[in-house]
């Protein structure tokens, strides 16, 4: 399936996208992200070179990216022993049973 090309506009210049495994309703609310957190560094660093604001802004999502992706593999290791918790509960129940 092809994805649609989208129009959408970040620090005022606009580029027309097409992103895998997003809608055209999901990509402007992703380059609204993109473009808000690109004014907010402007603003905090006040950076006017665009292309240092470029390199800042991939700073700052890669960290974001980075830790979304360590507290999921925290969440998932704690499901798994979660999980494990109960398959020893109710190993332990069946055998009760069946004796």
């Amino acid at each position: 399936m092809r994805n649609e090309r989208v129009v959408i506009k970040i620090l005022g210049r606009e580029l027309e996208v097409e992103i895998d495994g997003l809608t055209p309703l999901e990509v402007p609310l992703i380059s609204k992200y993109i473009d808000d957190k690109a004014r907010e560094l402007s603003r905090e660093h006040k950076i006017v070179d665009t292309m240092r604001l470029q390199i800042y802004l991939i700073a700052e999502l890669a960290t974001e990216i980075h830790l979304l992706n360590a507290k999921f593999e925290n969440l998932d290791r704690a499901e798994e022993k979660r999980l494990e918790g109960m398959i020893t509960s109710l190993q332990s129940a069946l055998r009760q049973a069946a004796t």
